[in-house]
């Protein structure tokens, strides 16, 4: 077939790159399996996933790796070649934080070694979701399980037998203790009245201006930004019917550095999406109306970049606004 032909030019040259490696597995899908194979053990021998100074996105090892790791599972019956991948795969998984970095790498990571486990990893499972009142749910062989638990619920996963248990752990709502360290965006949030003075408190009906402040140390883009109201707050907007929609352009011409395309205003938050951050810092504004009287806490504020969530930060927020 043509796509045979173009993979035995990309095997018949130097150097045996990831290139190659896809060229032996085109070979393999193509019928040609001991022929591709054959290419595999001696491309194997490097670690052709990995790649320095990539000059186009998503390309990071963690990626490369779960794509040739998922490749590896699906057209080679050899568990020895794919287990160096899956054990370094295993070693980079940050704990507490967002596992391989990238949402691209988060992916294909997860993607390889689902395939290489569901292949070669032992089917032997058993063990129980055991829960404090003494209620017990058996899991056995390759069932899944779904449950829902309450907030103050105390589980435990016991592992019984010679196979791996996995979990996923969702969590909503919003976090009564925000992380130690501010991350790399650094933002501030500030209420100001009528004149400009930075607040804490308001009379019921004023309107408010919410300034939001962000500096960033390098250029970043596809950023979000989120912003919880205080309980007695509400967004001001002039148009009801349009609570989510693209920034008008001569707004988004008006921040520097910041470039804006989507905002989205909902009852408790706003949303702001960028295409673009550029290197220090810029401000973002929107009104709001104290409408309910009381003392309410002032969540933070918290952007990321959607496809690196690990480079983002929160604003430090420890007074209450009060509104009379």
């Amino acid at each position: 077939s043509q796509a045979a032909k173009i993979a035995r030019k990309f095997l018949n040259r130097e150097p045996r790159d990831f290139g190659a490696f896809c060229a032996a597995i085109t070979l393999i899908r193509c019928g040609m399996a001991s022929e591709g194979a054959m290419h595999l053990r001696t491309i194997l021998e490097k670690d052709i996933w990995l790649e320095q100074d990539a000059p186009y996105p998503f390309a990071d090892n963690a990626t490369r790796a779960g794509l040739v790791l998922y490749l590896l599972a699906n057209y080679v019956n050899d568990p020895a070649l794919g287990l160096k991948l899956a054990l370094q795969l295993q070693q980079q998984l940050q704990t507490g934080s967002s596992a391989w970095g990238s949402t691209q790498a988060n992916a294909w990571a997860t993607l390889g070694l689902a395939a290489y486990g569901a292949k070669f990893a032992s089917r032997d499972c058993r063990g129980a979701l055991r829960f404090r009142d003494g209620r017990e749910i058996p899991l056995t062989g390759q069932c899944s399980l779904s449950q829902a638990l309450a907030r103050d619920s105390e589980v435990s996963l016991q592992n019984d037998g010679p196979g791996p248990l996995f979990y996923e752990l969702t969590v909503s709502g919003i976090p009564q203790e925000m992380p130690s360290q501010p991350g790399q965006l650094l933002l501030c949030k500030t209420y100001l009245n009528a004149a400009g003075q930075p607040v804490t408190s308001a009379r019921q009906g004023e309107l408010l201006t919410v300034q939001l402040e962000i500096a960033a140390p390098g250029p970043r883009d596809n950023l979000v930004l989120c912003d919880l109201l205080p309980g007695g707050l509400e967004i001001e907007d002039e148009a009801l019917a349009t609570r989510a929609a693209a920034v008008p352009p001569a707004l988004a011409r008006t921040y520097p550095r910041l470039r804006p395309n989507y905002w989205e205003k909902g009852d408790d938050r706003i949303l702001l999406f960028a295409d673009w951050l550029e290197a220090g810092q810029d401000v973002f504004t929107y009104q709001v109306r104290a409408v309910s009287r009381g003392r309410f806490k002032i969540p933070p504020a918290h952007a990321e970049a959607m496809y690196s969530p690990d480079f983002s930060g929160y604003s430090r927020e420890e007074d209450d606004f009060t509104i009379d």
